[in-house]
């Protein structure tokens, strides 16, 4: 089954990338027969076993967005690319569902997106603001939300990978703003989220992606491959150690003997998410030690 699947990952940062490394060997060896591709500058010292290196130039976030929306399917033999990064990686390779095959994008609900009223009005929302916009307005009559599926855990078609190439498609943004990121160094930030390719596909560009065929689950699907943050309304009586994998910037795989994660953000910060507790308990029912800085 998992012959069907390349896992990747595409990193523009020169050096060993110790934690992508450790994300993509661990996830291949949850997937038997999966190819396991790592794309970064520089080929690591000490390449993992499983992992096979493919040079590119160094890059930032934007461009990453655009490699993987134009260049990525370039290297991808397999009919999906599972797309693996550091910071988000298989849990559960049993967990794996045939039904998975049958959509041509799969990532973790976000709380990122895009609610359409009967009215003809769009309104671009975060913080998972529309779940309860949604369990409000299930019965109404062309009403819809679009909501975006983190891309930094991912499994994705051939066609999928194909098509903005294949069709030409236009990666358009609207412009910037500059502020402040959680390390006070100023950025530019695209506030409905142009410049994260996920959010691109999702959303923002979800209209062209439903006219040439693209198919996305319906969301009882996504729950099952992946989560980011949880949510009462979508994940309450689940069993979270049973679902395929996640994602999630704050969290690091950083050893696999014995299985660590280290956050990067403070545990009582964690806690303000709201049901992060329950992602600490789900770690460590699957074995995982659990480190946070000191603070």
């Amino acid at each position: 089954m998992f012959d069907r699947i390349t896992i990747v990952n595409v990193d523009g940062r020169i050096g060993d990338l110790h934690e992508t490394q450790l994300a993509l060997h661990y996830s291949a060896t949850q997937m038997p027969g999966a190819r396991c591709l790592l794309l970064s500058p520089t080929k690591p010292k000490k390449l993992l076993p499983l992992i096979e290196h493919i040079p590119i130039v160094p890059m930032g976030h934007l461009e990453y967005s655009l490699f993987v929306t134009y260049a990525l399917h370039q290297f991808i033999d397999t009919e999906f690319a599972l797309i693996v990064q550091n910071d988000g990686w298989v849990l559960n390779g049993a967990s794996f569902l045939p039904e998975f095959f049958e959509y041509d994008y799969l990532g973790a609900p976000t709380g990122l997106a895009d609610v359409l009223t009967p009215d003809g009005k769009k309104t671009f929302v975060r913080r998972f603001t529309w779940v309860q916009r949604m369990l409000e307005s299930r019965q109404t009559p062309g009403f819809k939300i679009n909501y975006s599926m983190n891309g930094g855990f991912s499994l994705r078609s051939k066609k999928f990978l194909q098509t903005p190439s294949q069709l030409g498609l236009e990666y358009r943004l609207r412009p910037p703003t500059v502020s402040r990121n959680r390390v006070s160094r100023y950025a530019m930030q695209w506030p409905s989220g142009d410049a994260w390719e996920d959010v691109y596909h999702c959303v923002i560009n979800r209209d062209m992606s439903d006219k040439v065929g693209i198919l996305f689950p319906p969301l009882s699907v996504g729950l099952k491959f992946a989560f980011e943050h949880l949510h009462p309304h979508l994940h309450e009586g689940m069993d979270i150690s049973k679902i395929f994998g996640h994602h999630m910037g704050a969290r690091r795989l950083t050893s696999l003997d014995p299985l660590t994660i280290r956050f990067t953000w403070l545990e009582r910060e964690l806690l303000t998410l709201g049901m992060e507790d329950v992602v600490f308990q789900t770690f460590k029912k699957l074995g995982y030690k659990l480190e946070f800085p000191p603070g």
